[in-house]
């Protein structure tokens, strides 16, 4: 919960490569590691014209993850938000490390 809410409560965009994704991670501050990353897309409207997600990709911190929402295990690094994003429009990241 300190990570969400209080004084101690934090967060930290995480980069992708398109405008039609945003991403955060939530920490407590002063922390290296965190407590969870959202991907959730935006304007999906113009992302379904553009015919999907293309090559875009989030740039996760090192590590391995699980998505909440689907319970897929994923690593850290440069991921394809097309693969991140087949079944939902958002993206729920926990540490597994």
């Amino acid at each position: 919960p300190s990570a969400f809410r209080g004084d101690d409560a934090d967060y930290r965009p995480v980069a992708t490569t398109t405008g039609h994704a945003v991403a955060f991670a939530r920490l407590e501050r002063g922390a290296d590691e965190v407590t969870s990353i959202t991907v959730a897309t935006r304007l999906a409207g113009v992302l379904a014209e553009r015919h999907g997600w293309a090559d875009h990709k989030v740039v996760l911190p090192a590590g391995r993850f699980r998505e909440v929402f689907t319970g897929r295990e994923l690593s850290g690094g440069q991921l394809s938000l097309a693969e991140l994003m087949t079944t939902l429009p958002v993206a729920l990241l926990v540490p597994l490390d």
